[in-house]
């Protein structure tokens, strides 16, 4: 039995669980559960039930990489997971034949509007509680590749460099793609009467990759 699990870091526990530590499984999958989750019903439109599906598909896909041994010990744990989630989205959609399937798979960098509006800071605007709904609806209807992005980045805090791993692409098309959906919702902020101020063209895309 483990002793203080919350001491373990993620990668830890995975080493634990390969050697058979079915309760450091238990603990990553409690780690875990809503940022996964919350992944999954981003991508998938809100969709409740089919993110169910897919978060039960994402961690019995992690149970068949400790059963077959092909855990890649060099990735980051939390990178490894949410590769795993998003590919579990791909195989979702290709079976659906829906139009995310291209979107997700498509490499093209997005261009980048010359100029913004959503101030000096646009993660603390997006982050602010009173429009967490709003922009939440606003995400989901992004782009795939524009929506998982923004995700990564603002509810996961994940560095563009880690983005760029979860995602197939390179950095810069990582920072593109956030940066042109900042935009985006920056207008349809603006539309909806949600004060903005400010250029997103000197805005730095993230902070620190």
């Amino acid at each position: 039995m483990l002793s203080d699990q919350t001491s373990y870091t993620d990668e830890e526990l995975m080493e634990l669980y390969i050697a058979g530590e079915v309760e450091a499984f238990a603990e990553l999958m409690r780690r875990y559960r809503r940022r996964i989750y919350s992944f999954l019903r981003t991508m998938v439109g809100n969709d409740r039930e089919t993110a169910e599906e897919l978060f039960q598909e994402t961690f019995l896909r992690l149970v068949r990489v400790k059963r077959f041994g092909s855990y890649l010990r060099s990735a980051k744990f939390s990178t490894y997971l949410y590769t795993i989630a998003r590919n579990v989205c791909i195989d979702h959609f290709r079976r659906r034949r829906g139009v995310f399937e291209r979107s997700l798979d498509d490499e093209t960098v997005v261009p980048l509007p010359a100029r913004g509006s959503l101030g000096d800071d646009p993660e603390r605007l997006l982050l602010e509680q009173e429009q967490r709904d709003l922009v939440s609806s606003l995400v989901t209807g992004l782009p795939a590749e524009q929506r998982e992005v923004v995700y990564l980045r603002l509810r996961s805090d994940m560095p563009f460099k880690e983005i760029a791993r979860v995602t197939g692409t390179g950095e810069n098309t990582a920072k593109s793609r956030y940066r042109y959906a900042i935009e985006s919702l920056s207008r349809q902020l603006t539309a909806k009467d949600v004060p903005c101020k400010g250029d997103l063209s000197t805005a730095d895309p993230g902070g620190q990759p």
